[in-house]
């Protein structure tokens, strides 16, 4: 699967960083950036991020450091954070956004949907506000991860169909390569859209 793609090229970047310095994080990065031909993409820039995410750690371990403080230092003292809930299956939903609540979470992120058709029965929509629902009626906040499973035609009516529920998000509604789509979706929805 994707899990092996990224790992495939990730093996294949680090062969090339042999004998580079740890610190030269940016220039690291700028190498393999233009490694190939093939440049970005979802498996590309997993693993590129994959390493980069892994240099600022190291560096950060060696000084004795937050790799925060090697960015900038803090901005706040606090943040709202969120855990993943899944959501799949609607009736693991439930249960575990009842999990998350114990742990002392206000706020979620769950699949908002199975894989959808090009264009899909009204049921998938009813389907998908209702879990959203849910997860409300217990008192959280919610995100939606889509994870680009929508078409453009049922990406339109989900969101229509999400508003009056208010989710945090939407996220990847549609699939990354599809710019100008999404830019037309956000204009048609007044929840935010993630990527």
């Amino acid at each position: 699967g994707h899990d092996l793609a990224v790992e495939g090229a990730l093996d294949e970047m680090i062969t090339r960083l042999i004998g580079y310095e740890a610190d030269d994080i940016e220039h690291i990065w700028q190498t393999i950036w233009r490694l190939g031909f093939y440049r970005g993409g979802p498996v590309f820039m997993s693993a590129l991020s994959g390493i980069d995410i892994a240099l600022w750690d190291l560096k950060g371990r060696n000084l004795g450091v937050p790799v925060y403080q090697l960015l900038g230092g803090k901005v706040r003292n606090k943040v709202q954070v969120y855990a993943w809930i899944g959501g799949d299956r609607p009736a693991d939903v439930e249960v575990a956004a009842k999990a998350r609540i114990a742990q002392g979470l206000k706020c979620v992120k769950m699949n908002a949907t199975e894989d959808v058709n090009w264009l899909d029965s009204p049921s998938v929509l009813d389907s998908t506000v209702e879990r959203l629902k849910t997860v409300k009626a217990l008192g959280l906040d919610a995100g939606l991860d889509f994870h680009g499973r929508l078409h453009k035609p049922m990406a339109k009516q989900l969101a229509k169909a999400h508003e009056p529920h208010r989710p945090l998000f939407i996220e990847e509604p549609l699939l990354c390569e599809h710019p100008e789509a999404i830019k037309q979706l956000s204009g048609l929805t007044t929840i935010p859209i993630a990527f």
